[in-house]
């Protein structure tokens, strides 16, 4: 029972830290400036390029980053954050920071257990934790991957539903923030998190193989 419990806990853990991983790699200003130039931002806001993608970069930073600057109400001469929108980014902030302690909290428990695997030469444990961690993450990752594509529009609104109240988060078509992030932006990050995710589960298939390996190989020794 108390193994069971160990690969659970493990296996949640890894599960939460691949997917913060993958979260938080989306997060560089590199990966907002291409793909909303890629998804026509400035044609649809009217604002040059240099603009958009500093408005761009300006909401990055203040969801993502340390120590937001006040956005402003104005861009390029037209309407740009009004309270209602920065009220909502302020929830994706706080959403953002809630993941990152959740990640950085799954990987000091992670660290310690790693730890004690190591000095106790628990290589069966450490196997089969990985294993776990594994199977877990794919789990979250296909059932995603399959309500996503049934209907893409429920689960965003689901997503959007657990983490934000109300209809806060739903504004006009003509609205700066859905011209610059608009849902194909969220479509092609929502993809990308599934595939740095299964990447991040291969690792940890491949990572349990080889303390396997190892485990037979001392053990083949010992003899």
């Amino acid at each position: 029972m108390r193994l069971r419990a160990e690969r659970v806990i493990v296996g949640v853990a890894l599960a939460v830290l691949v997917f913060g991983a993958s979260v938080i790699a989306l997060t560089t200003p590199g990966y907002t400036r291409v793909l909303m130039l890629r998804t026509d931002g400035p044609n649809r806001t009217g604002l040059s390029d240099q603009l958009a993608i500093q408005t761009a970069e300006d909401v990055r930073r203040y969801v993502a980053g340390r120590a937001p600057e006040p956005l402003p109400a104005t861009v390029g001469g037209r309407e740009a954050f009004d309270e209602r929108a920065v009220a909502h980014l302020d929830d994706v902030r706080a959403v953002f920071n809630a993941a990152r302690i959740a990640t950085s909290f799954a990987a000091a428990i992670l660290a310690a257990w790693l730890a004690w695997c190591l000095a106790s030469r628990r290589s069966g444990a450490l196997e089969a934790g990985l294993l776990a961690g594994a199977i877990t993450t794919f789990g979250f990752v296909v059932l995603a991957a399959v309500v996503g594509v049934l209907d893409f529009d429920r689960f965003f609104s689901g997503f959007h539903g657990i983490f934000f109240d109300s209809d806060s988060w739903i504004f006009a078509d003509g609205d700066l923030i859905i011209q610059l992030f608009p849902e194909p932006f969220w479509t092609v990050s929502a993809a990308l998190v599934g595939v740095l995710a299964a990447l991040g589960g291969g690792f940890l298939v491949a990572a349990s193989r080889l303390v396997r390996r190892s485990f037979v190989a001392s053990a083949l020794l010992d003899e």
